[in-house]
């Protein structure tokens, strides 16, 4: 570090386990009498050799915070006597303070176990919880109860917006419970999982549930910190001047009589609606001088002893006409250095910074993609107690953060090609949950299936079963490499592939029927993107997934052109798109043969709109 002996260094000794049963001990006295097991837990943990490698150190922030979380549950004992359920619920917070970001792994199971005996549960009880712990789910007027946490809702005078199908899987359940538990603690959480499993959507039905605004911010190696902290950017004039006008108008209000004033503000209105922004500073800084003008003939009023007050007076109210007055000459600086055009530079607070001040809930996703500067500037306010100065707009003051606010970041495993890893200084301040997929249950995989079809499968109840496996078996065929996308690599399909599926299939079975829009769902998301034997394969896997037990003439009864709908249509090949606008018109210069790769591509464009992928020689635009 250059100068480096100009600076003196100090050694930061970690504390030792003494100094942590103190430190327990006394920032929660109720705990006292328990402090030692706890401290016994995290050491046995802290030097197991079955902990992971890939996932992050056990640091004494995790004890701490585990202890937090028991002090919530052990609050209103009388005596030194825990009941059992209480002692469950603490034992759950070990769970998910020691063990939760591990994946599903022989490591993950030896862990909890490990936590259950020096807690001393014995095993057929823990073995109970990692086969079969699903929490319930209760949702009320004024709160959510889910599991072992009870979580106020808030206040909110606007419907519920209404949201894709959701499904309280076990898998669901216990994420939410999880997360329920950490926001209430105002603990910054990270999910990390696969892609398609979920992470964006579960944050997405909790903030909905209990009516916090989610704020999404797609992190990516161009993201920089003024995109979330915020930078000065050309803004119109009329947006510097609605924001002055807001603040002038309660201040006038409050310091003169608007009656006898109505001739000035009238003409006020008048060069702010006609976009004269020089009329409107001069008229603007000529009621500041009859503001302090006021100010100083009260202040010789009761220097004289006069008390003679036309007008009462906020006490403040001196300070928000100082304040006003810079913003003004802000204002018209601003709109200098334009040059009199339309635009001019002024500080636009980031996504962060807004959330920050409203109360809402931030994610974060994809956050190990972003550059060291950018994870820098979220570092501080992550920490218990942080807060937010911006020093680019002027300000000196640190912003402090909404009662509500609560920031969320998900990433995928740095095990992915490009993907990095988190700052470990970092990523140990988040509480962090390992987010799996959710067709790892049988049961789970059905119950997301019926939410989306399942009032088409009626009569037909073997269609959610046979979805399922059809499902599986190419995810088993892609995991094993057996299928290739269209450059080689192994595509990657999921629960989010799935969901696509059955939102075609729930839009389209009126039309074609339940199994037609089961196959036609099925071969646009997962047989397009497939080179020629890839796609071949899996079209054969769905239609015999699909149709079970259908005869030999099943291919030509699936290229049957459906009923015409309604509408402005135009056919192509077995389908009906809807026209736009534009008369139709035929390119005579374009060949299309049958049995193609180009009849193949429109129609793959035809079931519905997606992105085409591929080398630039293909024509992709051309078939657009």
């Amino acid at each position: 570090m250059l100068g480096v002996q100009r600076w003196s260094r100090v050694t930061i000794i970690p504390p030792t386990d003494a100094d942590l049963l103190a430190i327990v001990s006394q920032s929660h006295p109720c705990l006292a009498f328990i402090a030692p097991t706890l401290l016994k837990v995290y050491i046995a943990l802290r030097g197991s050799p079955t902990s992971p490698k890939s996932t992050r150190p056990l640091s004494p922030r995790d004890l701490l915070k585990w202890a937090n979380r028991t002090a919530f549950h052990c609050s209103s004992l009388t005596n030194h006597t825990i009941a059992r359920e209480t002692w469950e619920d603490v034992f759950l917070e070990a769970i998910d303070c020691f063990a939760a970001m591990i994946p599903p792994s022989p490591a993950r199971t030896m862990t909890i176990e490990r936590i259950g005996s020096e807690m001393g549960f014995p095993p057929e009880r823990v073995k109970l919880y990692i086969d079969s712990h699903a929490p319930t789910l209760k949702d009320t007027t004024h709160a959510i109860n889910v599991g072992r946490v009870l979580v106020p809702k808030a206040p909110s005078t606007t419907p519920r917006r209404t949201t894709r199908p959701f499904a309280y899987t076990t898998h669901a359940k216990k994420l939410l419970e999880q997360l329920a538990v950490a926001q209430l603690h105002r603990e910054p959480l990270l999910l990390v999982g696969e892609t398609g499993t979920g992470k964006t959507t579960i944050v997405q039905h909790l903030a909905d549930l209990l009516h916090h605004r989610l704020v999404v911010v797609n992190v990516s190696q161009q993201t920089e910190s003024s995109d979330l902290l915020g930078g000065f950017k050309p803004v119109d004039v009329r947006t510097l001047a609605v924001q002055v006008k807001q603040v002038f108008d309660g201040l006038f209000e409050r310091t003169f009589s608007v009656k006898r004033n109505e001739a000035f503000l009238s003409r006020v209105s008048e060069v702010y609606d006609s976009q004269d922004w020089s009329a409107f500073g001069k008229l603007l800084k000529a009621a500041v001088a009859q503001a302090e003008a006021r100010f100083v003939a009260l202040s010789e009023e009761e220097e004289e002893g006069g008390a003679r007050k036309k007008r009462r007076m906020d006490s403040n109210l001196k300070g928000e006409w100082g304040k006003f007055t810079d913003s003004l000459k802000m204002l018209e600086m601003q709109q200098a250095h334009g040059k009199g055009k339309a635009q001019a530079f002024s500080f636009v607070e980031g996504s962060l910074v807004k959330a920050f001040r409203r109360g809402d809930w931030l994610l974060l996703d994809e956050i190990n993609l972003a550059a060291s500067d950018t994870l820098e500037s979220i570092a501080s306010l992550i920490r218990e107690g942080g807060s937010i100065t911006l020093p680019e707009k002027g300000d000196i003051e640190p912003i402090k953060p909404h009662p509500n606010f609560r920031i969320f970041a998900a990433m995928n495993p740095a095990t992915d090609v490009g993907k990095r890893d988190l700052p470990p200084a970092l990523r140990g301040q988040f509480t962090e949950l390992f987010v799996g997929s959710p067709d790892e249950s049988l049961a789970d995989l059905l119950l997301i299936i019926k939410q989306y079809i399942g009032h088409l499968i009626v009569g037909d109840e073997r269609a959610a079963s046979d979805v399922a496996h059809s499902y599986l078996k190419i995810k088993r065929a892609a995991e094993g490499h057996e299928i290739v996308d269209g450059v080689g690599e192994k595509p990657h399909f999921s629960v989010r592939t799935l969901s696509r599926t059955l939102s075609y299939v729930a839009d389209t079975a009126g039309m074609y029927g339940l199994r037609r829009a089961l196959y036609e769902g099925f071969c646009m998301s997962f047989s397009t993107m497939l080179e020629k034997s890839s796609r071949e394969k899996v079209v054969q896997d769905i239609i015999e997934g699909i149709y079970p037990s259908a005869n030999r003439n099943v291919r030509s009864a699936l290229r049957s052109l459906p009923k015409r709908p309604a509408g402005n249509v135009v056919q192509l090949g077995h389908y009906w798109i809807e026209c736009g606008e534009e008369t139709p018109q035929e390119n005579p210069q374009y060949i299309v043969k049958a049995h193609t790769s180009v009849e193949q591509n429109l129609h793959n464009l035809a079931s519905i709109p997606n992105l085409a992928s591929g080398s630039n020689v293909f024509g992709k635009n051309l078939h657009g």
